[in-house]
């Protein structure tokens, strides 16, 4: 093997573990859920969830104020998912869009979940 194949090995062996470690972050992307019981009836803890929402730019695809849930996208790459039980628990779920890439870990439940304990406290 020539020089110049040896470094045409080295380069594309590199590039198939740097593209083998990009994949497989992309796939462990699970759907992370977070919940927080809030104080006040199931209708106004709605609202405060929807007004969060609102703050964090989310781009609301569906809502339903009677099952009091809201779906829609976060920053353009994350699908967050609210729901407000009959207790008054708001349950967050989100998860990565597919083809969107993360550096670090998705903070936009935690983020939301500040927010709307905020929206509470007003």
């Amino acid at each position: 093997m020539t020089p110049r194949e040896k470094w045409q090995f080295i380069v594309l062996f590199v590039l198939f573990i740097l593209l083998t470690g990009c994949m497989s972050s992309l796939m462990s992307q699970a759907p992370v859920t977070q919940q927080v019981a809030r104080p006040g009836s199931p209708q106004a803890v709605y609202q405060q969830a929807v007004v969060a929402y609102t703050k964090m730019g989310g781009q609301v695809q569906y809502a339903d104020a009677q099952a009091r849930v809201i779906a829609g996208v976060v920053h353009q790459a994350v699908q967050l998912n609210v729901r407000v039980d009959d207790d008054s628990i708001v349950y967050v779920t989100g998860h990565l869009l597919p083809g969107k890439l993360v550096v670090g870990s998705v903070t936009e439940i935690q983020d939301y979940v500040a927010l709307l304990q905020q929206e509470g406290g007003r």
